[in-house]
């Protein structure tokens, strides 16, 4: 039979398991936001620095980013979406030798 949480102990008990997953997930956000951030930089300094110029698919990727970036720091459903762009871009990538903004945007 169940015990019912009737006692300050049980209470506590789970409080403390309550803040420790929320630390976790605060971190893990940060950690995504950090990394979203870097992404953004790293397509900006592309933009700049390569032989053709910026182009359509900087563009592109920096509102993207941006907006998984926002979606990152809002927990486990901004993750997933972020992941399955990243997995989607990656494929993309791989059969095409182009992200999947270059082959939209770019001639």
């Amino acid at each position: 039979m169940k015990e019912n949480l009737n006692n300050v102990d049980d209470f506590a008990r789970l409080t403390k398991s309550a803040v420790g997953l929320s630390k976790v997930s605060n971190a893990a956000s940060k950690l995504a936001t950090g990394a979203g951030v870097a992404g953004i930089g790293i397509t900006v300094i592309d933009g700049l620095t390569s032989e053709k110029g910026w182009q359509n698919h900087h563009t592109a990727d920096v509102l993207i980013g941006t907006a998984q970036t926002l979606l990152l720091g809002s927990g486990p459903v901004g993750w997933g979406i972020g992941l399955t762009y990243f997995v989607a871009d990656f494929i993309v990538t791989s059969s095409t030798g182009k992200s999947i903004t270059e082959n939209l945007f770019d001639k």
